[in-house]
């Protein structure tokens, strides 16, 4: 929350997604109150929200996922949002086949951060065009239906809070990482961000045009 604070401050870069809700207790309406658009990194919680990791999932020697699970080099936030893999795996288990019709579990959890008008804008990352497109597609769909929304925040409670730990913990949820001023990207093109960023952002980053970026 200290981020926000500074002079000339207009986004915040931090985590946040279905693993990961801490921010939405207090930060996002503070960030909101103060004109400071939130720009959402790690939305897949390091890939665990792809739907596309199991048991057997092995992770090079120099990956993140393999090296901080336990937060042995920095915030363990980073690294499969704080959760145990096994954990998170299971709470994953719990989400797949509550997503709304025709959509991959990353575009469902995509979408649930987009669900929050306090976000500005998701930062997901994308190996392929293919990926880069489906994550570009959550702009679209209509709003998350109560039933799903109230299924994650079950799974959230149940499975995943057990492990939240006091904010700004190498073992724990950190506050916001990253300041970002953005005053030359008031209305970013789709094509601008891609060059620029290497991702894909499914809304404006600009607090004053909060709407879906349409490829």
């Amino acid at each position: 929350m200290k981020a926000i604070e500074f002079p000339g401050v207009e986004t915040v870069q931090i985590i946040y997604n279905m693993f990961r809700q801490r921010p939405v207790e207090r930060f996002f309406d503070l960030a909101n109150t103060a004109s400071i658009g939130i720009i959402v990194r790690v939305p897949l919680a390091g890939g665990l929200l792809s739907g596309r990791m199991t048991a057997d999932t092995v992770f090079a020697t120099d990956d993140l996922r393999a090296y901080n699970r336990q937060g042995e080099a920095f915030d363990v936030g980073e690294t499969f949002a704080g959760v145990p893999f096994e954990v998170g795996l299971g709470a994953v288990s719990g989400l797949t086949g509550t997503q709304p019709e025709g959509s991959t579990m990353a575009q469902f959890a995509l979408r649930w951060i987009l669900m929050s008008d306090a976000v500005s804008t998701a930062i997901p990352g994308a190996k392929n065009a293919e990926q880069a497109v489906a994550n570009a597609a959550v702009s679209d769909p209509p709003p998350i239906d109560d039933g799903a929304m109230g299924n994650v925040a079950e799974v959230h409670e149940q499975s995943i809070k057990p492990f939240a730990t006091p904010a700004g913990s190498r073992h724990g949820l950190s506050s916001p990482s990253c300041v970002s001023d953005i005053r030359e990207s008031r209305a970013p093109t789709a094509t601008g961000l891609l060059a620029s960023c290497s991702r894909i952002v499914n809304r404006s980053a600009s607090k004053d045009s909060r709407r879906p970026l349409r490829l």
